[in-house]
């Protein structure tokens, strides 16, 4: 009977020490860049998605056109180095290739962990024709869906133009307050300011599909699903009770 409580005991502690170590808030998490390098460029349709690694992306159509019910280029991923032939406006800083969000669209982030974290990235304004006054157009607009259902958002300007007249890429710190959110979902959309200097890109106030964005090298955090704590708790409390009926069928 000793022998079999301190089997017990044993498996017991073991497993409040396998719970402990494994518990959602000191789970080893995964840090990883974002970016494009090894997405081939192509057009995306509103509701179109690719993978990268843990991550999903889905291009999503403007307000606008969600409120009526049609689909359209809502993104692309380009080569900063080759795409400019194609549109006209590319941003500079970056001759990799990146995420272009198009005609009002946005691009919603999911990981495979369905618990992620984002602190800094690198955007730009994506002007639908070239040759535009240098000036604050709009702003990068970034909305997490936190994995309790509540909801922020974080905006910020995009930076203006070099000397040769492209908007630029600039680097954005998030701050500690958002990159310490849990996100179930991340939408980055863009919008424009309108002559009351209200950022806008809704159904009711439209930008006519030239809030557009481009972004790369999106610092992300994933954190594992809790689940391995319980199994391992479990797992160590089963042992000791078969371990526990075994000494009592010798006695």
């Amino acid at each position: 009977m000793i022998r079999t409580r301190s089997l017990l005991q044993s498996a017991l502690a073991t497993a409040l020490l396998s719970a402990a170590v494994w518990a959602p808030g000191a789970q080893a998490s995964v840090t990883s860049m974002l970016d494009f390098d090894g997405v081939t460029p192509v057009a995306l349709n509103g509701g179109e998605s690719f993978s990268i690694g843990d991550y999903k992306l889905t291009a999503m159509d403007s307000p606008l056109a969600q409120a009526y019910g049609f689909t359209g280029g809502a993104g692309q991923t380009m080569d900063g180095a080759s795409s400019c032939g194609v549109i006209v406006a590319c941003p500079s800083g970056d001759a990799t290739r990146y995420y272009a969000g198009t005609n009002d669209g946005a691009v919603n982030i999911t990981a495979a962990a369905n618990d992620l974290q984002i602190s800094s990235l690198k955007y730009a304004f994506l002007a639908p024709i070239g040759g535009l006054m240098d000036f604050t157009y709009g702003q990068l607009v970034l909305t997490g869906t936190k994995l309790n259902g509540g909801v922020i958002t974080l905006s910020r300007d995009f930076a203006g133009q070099d000397p040769l007249g492209n908007f630029m890429f600039d680097t954005w710190d998030l701050g500690a307050d958002f990159a310490r959110e849990h996100f179930a979902s991340l939408s980055i959309s863009a919008c424009l300011f309108n002559d009351t200097a209200v950022c806008i890109n809704s159904a009711t106030d439209s930008p006519m599909n030239q809030a557009q964005f481009a972004i790369d090298d999106l610092q992300m955090t994933t954190v594992p699903e809790p689940g391995t704590a319980a199994l391992l708790a479990l797992g160590a409390i089963g042992m000791a009770m078969s371990a526990r009926r075994r000494q009592a069928r010798a006695a």
